[in-house]
């Protein structure tokens, strides 16, 4: 069975989401970052294979994986997907990008 797995990742926050071809929601799950990223891996791994076990129980071998955000535990969820005997057709990141970025702010001019 076909189904995307969406990996949304902030500095805080990791939250793992499967959607069926549909795109209604089978699982989810998250973890927050309390100690610090070394833990945050860990974490992010645990859950990830958490889900693995779930996806594998009920006959969902291939996935689409979908990213977004900054890469703290991103790769150890990866890792545990494919640790778990989870087969990954396809990894696409859609994390926005800024172009230019904000503008820095003007220095007032002092009078003399």
């Amino acid at each position: 069975m076909q189904a995307t797995v969406k990996i949304y990742s902030t500095f805080n926050v990791i939250i793992i989401t499967v959607l069926d071809v549909c795109g209604n929601l089978l699982f989810w799950n998250h973890c927050e970052n309390i100690y610090g990223r070394k833990n945050f891996d860990e974490a992010s791994y645990a859950i990830a294979s958490e889900i693995a076990k779930h996806m594998y129980k009920n006959n969902i071998t291939n996935v689409n994986v979908i990213i977004k955000g900054p890469n703290f535990g991103i790769s150890s969820s990866l890792k545990a997907l494919k640790a778990n005997k989870i087969n990954i057709n396809l990894i696409k990141d859609i994390t926005p990008i800024p172009h230019n970025g904000a503008f820095p702010i003007k220095i007032r001019k002092r009078l003399k």
